[in-house]
C-alpha cells in the first residue's frame, strides 16, 4: 500500500490518508515520523511533544512550503488548521491526518466527502498504515516538486504588471497555493528597484510575508514589516507607501484607517474563510474602497501555482468544507414551511451549503472552525428562512445556561471560564449578575438575509419567529453580542433587544467595542434586566461626564445592589479595574469611599500605574485594593 505514485507526481496532485481510531502506540509512530524529518520538509502539528508545534501554532508555518504534512486531531478537529496548512503542501505531497477515535458528525463529512476521491484514503491504524506512511514521507523528503504550469506563471506575470503600472490601490484576491506571496514579492522587487525609500508591508502575522520577502532579493531590507496596530500607533511621513497581505484578518475599522494614513499600493488576502475571513470582507471592504479610490484596480489569481488546477486535496477541501459558492440553482425539497428551525447535521448537503454560504457572506470573519462548531456541537441550532427551496434568511442560536451552582460561583470569582455559555458568564462575571447564570438564555450568535431580502423585514421576521419558539421551550431571557456601531445598535433596540453592556476593549474580530443586548421572556427576569439596562445607561452618561453627586444619590436599591456586587468583587481582585470603576465613583460619590481625584473619570487600567504613582499596573491596582480594604474595614 503506498501513497506515493509516479502518476501522482506527473499530475502535480496530493494526496491524503485519514486515519481514524487511532492506537496507543501513535505517539511512538508520531516519534519516529519526527526523526525522518532531519530537512524539516515536513510539518507535524499536534499538541503531544513529537509534533513540530501546536495546532494553535498553525499561523506560523503558512509562509512556508512542505512536501509532507501531519496533523493530529484526535484531541481537538481543528478546521481552520486544516484548511490553511494544506495550502503548504506542495505539489505530490501528503496529508496524513489523525481523526478522534470517536467520529463527530464533522470527521464524518470529511470522511464521507473523502470517498470520491481516489487520492483521499481512509485507513486504520494499524502496522501496514504506518509502515506505508512513513516510506511516502521518507521518499517526498527526497523529491524536488514538478514545474509550475506555464498558464499559471503567465496569469501571475500579467497580475505583476496590472500592480506595477497602476497609479491606484490595488486589490489583490487568491486562494491559497494561487502565488499571492510570490506575486506581491515579485512586484516589490521592481518598485524597490524603481523607486529611492522604503516600502512597508504589514499582516496579521510576521510569518505571512517570509515568502514576499524571498521574492524580494537584494532590496529585502528595504522591504520593512511593521505590524499594523503599531502603524497606526505612529505618525507616518507623508504619502508613506505601503503593502497590506492577509488583510481580510485585519478589522475592517483598523484597515480604513491604514488606508487614511498611509498610501496604500496593493491589498492582498485570502477570501476562502481559510483564516477566518468570510466572503463578507471583499464585499464591504471593497465598497468601501471604491467610494475612497474610485479608479481601484482589482486582480484575482485563479490559477494554482503550487498544484494542479485539479488538484483532489484542495476539490475535498473545498467540498467538505463548504469553501466553494453553492450554484444559484440549487435546491432542496427539504424544507416545505416558511421557518425552519433544526440542528445543522440534520440538513442535506445543498441547504447545509446554502445556509453556510449565506452565513460566510454576512458575517466579516466566518471560518471553517465555525462549520465545525455547527455539525459537532447539540447545543448551536438554526432557524432558517426559506422561499421556494431558497434558503433567505438564517438565524444561528446557541442555547445557553443554566450552569451548575458550583460552576456559577467559579465563574464569578473569575475562576473558570469554560468554553460556551458566552452571555450567561459576561453578565455573570463583568456585571457580577448570578441570576444570569442559573436560567436558559438562547444567544443569537449571527442573523443574515440575502442581498435581495435586506431592508425588507426578514431580519426582524426570524427574530419574532425565534421568540415564539424560546416561549414555548419557556426560555427565560434572549441574547446577543455585536461589534457596536449605531445602525446595528437601532436594530436590536427596534426588536426589542435593550443594551446592558457596552465593553470598553475593542472586539478583535470588528475593531468595535462589544455590546451586549438582551429581552427577558420571563417576569422573573424583566426586573433584574431593566436594571441592568439603567446600569449601562448610567455608567454612559458618566464617561460623557453627565453624571452628578445628586444623580447618583437617587439611583434605586437594585441598581446600588449592582454597585455593591461590582465594588466586593474588585476589593477581593475577582474582576479588573475597567469593569469596576464606574462602581467605584459611585461609591465615591456616596461617601462610602474615599477615591483618588485622579480616578474619578473613565480611564484604561493601562493609565492606573500613572495616575496612582505606581511602577507598574499589578503594583497599582494591588495599592488601590489595599486602599479600599482599609476603608472597608
Amino acid at each position: 500500500m503506498g501513497y506515493i505514485s509516479d502518476t501522482l507526481k506527473q499530475r502535480r496532485h496530493r494526496a491524503a490518508v485519514l486515519v481514524s481510531a487511532a492506537t496507543h502506540d501513535t505517539t511512538i509512530r508520531l516519534a519516529q515520523l519526527q526523526q525522518l524529518n532531519t530537512k524539516q520538509q515536513g510539518l507535524m502539528l499536534g499538541p503531544s511533544e513529537q509534533m513540530t508545534a501546536s495546532l494553535n501554532r498553525y499561523r506560523d508555518y503558512l509562509g512556508h512550503e512542505y512536501a509532507w504534512l501531519v496533523i493530529d486531531c484526535r484531541e481537538q478537529l481543528h478546521a481552520d488548521a486544516i484548511a490553511a496548512c494544506c495550502g503548504t503542501l506542495q505539489a505530490g505531497g501528503l496529508l496524513v491526518l489523525l481523526l478522534p477515535e470517536q467520529p463527530s458528525p464533522f470527521a464524518l463529512r470529511l470522511l464521507d466527502h473523502a470517498a470520491c476521491f481516489a487520492e483521499i484514503q481512509q485507513q486504520p491504524a494499524n502496522e501496514s498504515t504506518w509502515h506505508a506512511i512513513g516510506e511516502a514521507c521518507q521518499q517526498l523528503s527526497r523529491v524536488t516538486p514538478n514545474n509550475v504550469a506555464p498558464e499559471a506563471l503567465k496569469q501571475q506575470q500579467q497580475i505583476v504588471e496590472q500592480l506595477l503600472g497602476s497609479q491606484s490601490p490595488q486589490l489583490l484576491i487568491a486562494d491559497r497555493g494561487r502565488g499571492k506571496s510570490a506575486t506581491l514579492g515579485l512586484a516589490a522587487k521592481q518598485w524597490l528597484a524603481s523607486h529611492h525609500g522604503e516600502l512597508l508591508i504589514t499582516a496579521p502575522h510576521p510569518s505571512a510575508i517570509a515568502q514576499v520577502k524571498r521574492y524580494v532579493g537584494a532590496n529585502h531590507e528595504r522591504l520593512r514589516f511593521r505590524p499594523w496596530d503599531k502603524l497606526l500607533q505612529q505618525s507616518p511621513a507623508a504619502n508613506s507607501p505601503l503593502i497590506i497581505d492577509e488583510a481580510a484578518a485585519i478589522p475592517l475599522p483598523q484597515l480604513r484607517r491604514l488606508c487614511q494614513h498611509y498610501q496604500p499600493l496593493w491589498l492582498a488576502t485570502t477570501v476562502a474563510g481559510y483564516e477566518g475571513c468570510g466572503r463578507g470582507f471583499v464585499v464591504h471592504f471593497e465598497q468601501w474602497l471604491r467610494q475612497r479610490y474610485p479608479q481601484l484596480g482589482y486582480c484575482q489569481l485563479q490559477q494554482p501555482l503550487r498544484w494542479a488546477a485539479d488538484d483532489p486535496l484542495e476539490r475535498w477541501l473545498w467540498s467538505a468544507l463548504l469553501l466553494q459558492q453553492p450554484s444559484a440553482t440549487a435546491t432542496s425539497s427539504g424544507i416545505d414551511e416558511r421557518y425552519h428551525d433544526c440542528h445543522a447535521s440534520e440538513l442535506d448537503d445543498s441547504l447545509l451549503a446554502q445556509a453556510f454560504d449565506l452565513l460566510l457572506q454576512g458575517h466579516y470573519q466566518s471560518s471553517p472552525n465555525d462549520l465545525k462548531l455547527l455539525l459537532d456541537d447539540p447545543q448551536q441550532r438554526l432557524l432558517l428562512a426559506s422561499e421556494n427551496g431558497q434558503i433567505t434568511g438564517v438565524v444561528w442560536y446557541s442555547q445557553e445556561g443554566p450552569l451548575s451552582a458550583e460552576l456559577a460561583v467559579a465563574v464569578q470569582r473569575g475562576q473558570r471560564r469554560p468554553a460556551g455559555n458566552l452571555i450567561p458568564q459576561a453578565v455573570g462575571y463583568y456585571l457580577q449578575q448570578q441570576w444570569a447564570l442559573r436560567h436558559r438564555c438562547w444567544r443569537i450568535v449571527r442573523i443574515v438575509v440575502t442581498t435581495a431580502q435586506r431592508r425588507q423585514g426578514l431580519g426582524s421576521q426570524l427574530l419574532q419567529q425565534l421568540r415564539q419558539q424560546a416561549q414555548q421551550q419557556r426560555i427565560d431571557w434572549l441574547a446577543t453580542s455585536y461589534g457596536y456601531t449605531q445602525p446595528l445598535s437601532r436594530f436590536w433596540l427596534n426588536n426589542h433587544y435593550q443594551t446592558i453592556r457596552i465593553s470598553q476593549r475593542l472586539d478583535k474580530s470588528s475593531g468595535r467595542p462589544a455590546c451586549f443586548a438582551a429581552q427577558a421572556l420571563s417576569t422573573e427576569l424583566q426586573p433584574p434586566l431593566a436594571t441592568l439596562v439603567t446600569y449601562q445607561q448610567q455608567q454612559q452618561r458618566w464617561r460623557e461626564q453627565q453624571l452628578s453627586t445628586t444623580d447618583v444619590a437617587q439611583f434605586a436599591p437594585p441598581l446600588l445592589d449592582i454597585i455593591d456586587a461590582l465594588y466586593d468583587a474588585f476589593i477581593n481582585a475577582y474582576i479588573g479595574f475597567n469593569d469596576a470603576q464606574f462602581a467605584l465613583f459611585c461609591q465615591h460619590q456616596r461617601g462610602l469611599i474615599c477615591l483618588p481625584q485622579t480616578l474619578h473619570r473613565a480611564i484604561d487600567e493601562a493609565q492606573l500605574a500613572q495616575r496612582l504613582q505606581q511602577p507598574s499596573r499589578a503594583s497599582a491596582l494591588a495599592y488601590l485594593r489595599q486602599h479600599l480594604n482599609l476603608l472597608k474595614n
